[in-house]
């Protein structure tokens, strides 16, 4: 894992190298801007699989690393299932298994532990994600009960509750801060004609829990979960959603289908974009392993829709502060060289595809997981020795895939540790 910026400051400047990489990788009007077209008066923006930019390389720079062989109690983890940063540099990490959110500064020092378990204010339980507010606050989603407790970072005292929909049982997955107003993912458990059914739901929120606009709506039957087939599954987008700096939610509910839907704050859908894309086939090897990670959780067999031949198209987002749409496809996954993150689509603010870009980090994709928030992207070490998820939290885009399974149990698994990165604009 060495070697490591030892505490490395936070640099304001990107080297010279960065800036000139950053001007070499803009976009330049003499690339052809893709095709457009009018439906039910949305613009749909047609690229097509080729990348006018090529793809780019870009150079994060390693700021410090936490955890690992490391004996002091700050840097000793449970379960990470965020990893934030502030535009200060500050990193905040939510622990589910401590019940805290921990801060360290853009040094990577230890300075505080917010929250703690309970039912109190400021407490929680069971924690799905956490994102950070412009006051000061950070807020914790949680389920059983459902709410979002917050806690003021400089002080640590208890804030107010964030009120979510008043939809009965209720259970949220995602939250993020849309200016005044908040958007959620939240499915809601219901007995409709008799027969039980869980709505999943997107929507935009006002502070008090009102709902301003629904997003997205999907009703699915419980006795009907398990025989979805690509062609006719329901669309998921509990996770995959991002808010992006200009105001527009970003959403990918399609399994097999390149197509991302662009909301404004009040609901309307301005945009679409879309790009030419092959489905990707899961290979034997990969379906058995699906197979051995449902047998390790004490599962008969596995949900129909993870059992299916293909791969999900969009996998992740993230939206950058430049008004950039980075986009990971299970291609752009599968076609990582070695010590890269990833390949990843690059969308302009106008939703044209100009280039894609890859990075060199100490990441293991079989070990590892990774979070990207604001200019920082989080390397999670051993990350995948914990449950399965994939989520995003307000600015915050990491993927947490399956922990290893019985029979490829390793006997040199390394001591969790959070590698820190700068990246450049």
């Amino acid at each position: 894992m060495l070697p490591v910026n030892p505490r490395a400051g936070r640099c304001g400047i990107l080297s010279l190298a960065a800036v000139l990489l950053s001007l070499a990788i803009s976009p330049t009007s003499s690339c052809a801007e893709p095709a457009t077209e009018i439906r039910d008066g949305v613009t749909h923006v047609l690229n097509t699989s080729t990348s006018p930019g090529g793809l780019q390389t870009l150079e994060p720079r390693r700021l410090w690393e936490i955890g690992g062989e490391s004996e002091e109690d700050e840097e000793m983890f449970g379960i990470v299932q965020t990893a934030m940063a502030d535009a200060d540099g500050n990193s905040y990490f939510l622990d589910t298994m401590l019940h805290e959110v921990r801060m360290f500064s853009p040094e990577g020092e230890y300075v505080r532990s917010l929250s703690r378990m309970g039912e109190g204010p400021g407490e929680f339980y069971n924690a799905m994600s956490a994102f950070l507010l412009a006051d000061g606050r950070v807020a914790i989603v949680q389920i059983m009960p459902s709410n979002a407790v917050t806690v003021d970072i400089a002080t640590g005292d208890a804030g107010e509750n964030i009120p979510l929909p008043k939809a009965g049982m209720l259970f949220p997955h995602q939250m993020a801060p849309l200016g005044d107003n908040f958007v959620i993912s939240y499915v809601q458990a219901l007995n409709r004609d008799g027969e039980g059914v869980n709505d999943q739901i997107l929507a935009v929120t006002d502070a008090r829990g009102n709902e301003v606009a629904q997003l997205c709506l999907e009703t699915i039957k419980l006795n009907e979960a398990r025989a979805f087939t690509p062609t006719d599954r329901p669309r998921d987008f509990m996770e995959n959603w991002r808010v992006g700096a200009d105001g527009l939610i970003y959403l990918a509910a399609d399994y097999l289908d390149y197509h991302i839907d662009c909301f404004a704050a009040d609901g309307r859908k301005v945009r679409v974009i879309e790009r030419e894309y092959e489905d990707l086939a899961k290979t034997d090897e990969e379906l058995r392993k699906i197979n051995a990670g449902y047998r390790h959780m004490g599962r008969d067999s596995a949900p129909a829709r993870d059992m299916d031949p293909l791969f999900r198209c969009i996998e992740t987002m993230v939206t950058r502060e430049s008004g950039e749409l980075w986009v990971l496809t299970a291609r752009g996954r599968k076609s990582r060289r070695e010590g890269m993150l990833g390949v990843f689509d690059v969308f302009d603010a106008a939703g044209h595809y100009i280039r894609q870009v890859e990075f060199p980090c100490d990441y293991n994709p079989d070990f590892d997981l990774w979070f990207i928030s604001h200019d920082r992207l989080f390397i999670l070490k051993e990350g995948r020795n914990t449950p399965t998820q994939t989520s995003t939290n307000g600015g915050v885009t990491f993927i947490r895939s399956g922990g290893p399974q019985m029979e490829d149990l390793r006997d040199d698994v390394q001591p969790f540790s959070i590698v820190c990165y700068e990246l450049p604009y």
